[in-house]
């Protein structure tokens, strides 16, 4: 889903190879950030170190 609405090549879902795809694929983009559950949920305290 990132990918998809950050893409700038707008080519069915995403490219995969332009800079913002990239940068998601690499974790370096500065709008997108991945939260994985602690356990089985989502802590409140990773969504506050956001």
């Amino acid at each position: 889903l990132a990918k998809a609405l950050n893409c700038r090549e707008m080519v069915a879902d995403f490219c995969g190879h332009c800079v913002s795809c990239k940068k998601i694929d690499d974790g370096n983009h500065p709008d997108v950030k991945i939260v994985v559950p602690d356990g089985q949920f989502i802590k409140i305290d990773q969504i506050r170190d956001l």
